[in-house]
């Protein structure tokens, strides 16, 4: 490829048909490419990386599968809140004292260990519902963008307050109270040409249909991942997940066999990705956020992480990328004075973006 006018109000690049082809050809198919993101609004900064990273940069998706996180079809039953009190259970008629309450719970999973078998915690649904379910059936989710730490790249599960219900093969006694009680309540029809209308039981929600029983999810996507938001704006990250489950307002990336998942955390978390978001994603979003389907996510360039060495303490000094940051944490795969100019052009083009879609 050759620039040739660039003028700051003009640009023209020569780019071979060839390797137009090459872009847009996936599993021996011309599927298309955006010619426009990457040739004609791309800084210098980035072809330079190309051509300096040459061979050591692989697409995302040879090295992991991104994917959204679990659809319950029925958050109102499926997701649940530790209480920190112990109410009088629906289906014994006493306060069950040996059970654990929120403050508890997170003190056992921040531990990383598993109480006795059939322990209970105390727990409240979306629709007001309080009792008991059993330990082993409830796990961690990450419901939103704003339980994904900035100053860290690494989810804590004592950050998360909503656990989703995922009963094992065998329900226990409470289990089996819940979901009775979930098949004789009268639920609202929240989509569809059916929205608003009123059925018995969460087993008839058209959401639910497909998974059989219609209380166990169908294929939750199971930690360890990373995970990553579906539209961006001033703050981007990939953030590694050992415990929880994802909803599916976020994307999980699940890494292939052979590669290892903090490797990946750290040349996924690399300016040149967040660089490529800008030129990938569309700002079509409203205060001009930058929406990132998986198609795009797995079209990422990022340094082969089978060549990477890495420690859990470099990626304990990395925190999100901020756009209004002037210092920030420094996560270095080229020479550093390429990486200051990288972070420095990534920046200030995100700011142009919101900028004028406040104008």
């Amino acid at each position: 490829m050759k620039t040739l006018v660039d003028n700051g109000k003009v640009r023209v690049r020569a780019v071979e048909a060839q390797a137009l082809l090459q872009d847009g050809t996936e599993d021996e198919r011309y599927q298309g490419g955006k010619w426009g993101g990457l040739y004609l609004r791309a800084p210098e900064i980035y072809f330079r990386v190309l051509e300096m990273a040459g061979d050591k940069l692989v697409r995302l998706k040879d090295v992991a599968e991104v994917r959204f996180g679990i659809k319950t079809g029925a958050n109102d039953f499926f997701y649940l809140e530790p209480l920190p009190y112990r109410p009088v259970c629906p289906q014994c008629g006493r306060v069950h004292e040996e059970a654990l309450t929120a403050e508890e719970e997170r003190a056992w999973r921040e531990r990383g260990e598993e109480p006795p078998e059939g322990t209970l915690v105390a727990v409240k649904n979306g629709m007001g519902w309080e009792g008991y379910l059993e330990y082993n059936c409830l796990l961690p989710v990450i419901r939103s963008p704003r339980e994904l730490p900035s100053s860290s790249l690494e989810v804590r599960v004592a950050d998360l307050t909503t656990r989703v219900f995922l009963a094992p093969k065998l329900l226990g006694k409470h289990s089996q109270s819940y979901v009775g009680w979930g098949e004789q309540v009268e639920v609202e029809i929240s989509q569809g040409s059916r929205k608003g209308r009123y059925v018995k039981g969460y087993h008839n929600l058209p959401s639910v249909s497909a998974n059989q029983p219609w209380w166990k999810i169908a294929n939750p996507v199971r930690p360890p991942n990373l995970v990553c938001m579906m539209s961006y704006n001033n703050r981007f990250g990939f953030w590694l997940n050992r415990r929880a489950l994802v909803d599916n307002r976020l994307y999980t990336i699940q890494v292939k066999p052979g590669i290892k998942i903090e490797a990946l955390s750290m040349v996924l978390n690399w300016s040149f990705v967040f660089l490529q978001q800008y030129l990938l994603g569309r700002s079509n979003l409203g205060q001009g956020a930058l929406d990132f389907k998986v198609y795009e996510a797995e079209q990422l360039l990022v340094m082969d992480p089978r060549n990477l060495q890495c420690t859990e303490e470099k990626i304990a000094k990395l925190g999100a990328f901020q756009i209004e940051e002037k210092i920030l944490p420094c996560n270095c795969l080229l020479e550093p004075s390429i990486e200051k100019e990288i972070r420095e052009t990534t920046q200030l083009l995100h700011r142009e973006r919101i900028k004028r879609a406040a104008s």
